[in-house]
């Protein structure tokens, strides 16, 4: 009798476990949070030379940016940097809105990309850039934007093979020209900021010659002939 009864007790217990993992199959399912669309760029469209805007004084334009709507987002930040400089302009849209008008300085090169966001996630969609020419007064011909440092990245450490590194760049030109470059590379920045010792280069690479265990600082100067642009001084260390 006394054996039953455990068994019989054993087999409650048993099945309130059960119960109890089983759950009631009701639970509620997290819906997926998607992530922001990258949006498309309209305009000012990329390489644009001479982009007019609405002239406020005699240095400054009003620049209209539009793109397109992304699913997913609550508000739009407009990012423009001015490739000379590179002092950044940020604007925030609420979403519907694809259209801001920024204030910004003639006669300069920009770029300017989209990030879209929600508040629902911390997931962010960041569009290509555009870059374009500001139109200035009396410019008729504009330089090569200014060069874009691909490889080695700003602070990277890199690993020398037989004492080179390969330095390397990408370019547009606004006039399509045919366009040389001139490389500044020192361990002294303020040699590389006078603009001292170029390598000239007609492709936009160069392998140079490094030393191990230094901090390299490098930039470069595109020409199309006429006009010259000088591109961000980067840095690397060499291991």
């Amino acid at each position: 009798m006394m054996q039953n009864k455990l068994k019989y007790g054993y087999l409650i217990l048993l099945s309130a476990l059960v119960l109890s993992c089983g759950g009631s199959g009701n639970e509620p399912i997290t819906p997926e949070i998607k992530a922001p669309d990258v949006v498309s760029l309209n305009l000012p469209s990329n390489n644009t030379i001479c982009e007019d805007g609405t002239n406020i004084t005699t240095t400054t334009s009003d620049v209209v940016f539009t793109w397109a709507v992304a699913n997913n987002t609550d508000s739009y930040e407009l990012a423009i940097t001015n490739l000379v400089t590179n002092v950044i302009t940020t604007k925030t849209v609420a979403d519907p809105i694809t259209t801001a008008t920024v204030n910004l300085t003639r006669g300069q090169p920009y770029k300017w990309q989209i990030t879209s966001k929600s508040t629902k996630t911390t997931k962010t969609g960041v569009s290509s850039s555009n870059k374009f020419y500001l139109a200035g007064a009396g410019i008729t011909s504009y330089p090569p934007f200014p060069a874009t440092i691909t490889a080695p990245t700003f602070g990277a450490s890199v690993t020398p093979v037989s004492n080179k590194i390969t330095l390397s760049w990408t370019v547009s030109d606004p006039d399509s020209s045919i366009l040389t470059y001139e490389v500044y590379i020192d361990t002294d920045e303020a040699k590389v900021r006078s603009y001292t010792t170029p390598i000239s280069s007609s492709t936009n690479s160069y392998s140079a010659t490094v030393e191990s265990n230094k901090t390299y600082f490098w930039c470069v100067k595109t020409s199309d002939g006429r006009n010259i642009s000088y591109s961000l001084i980067h840095n690397f260390k060499t291991n």
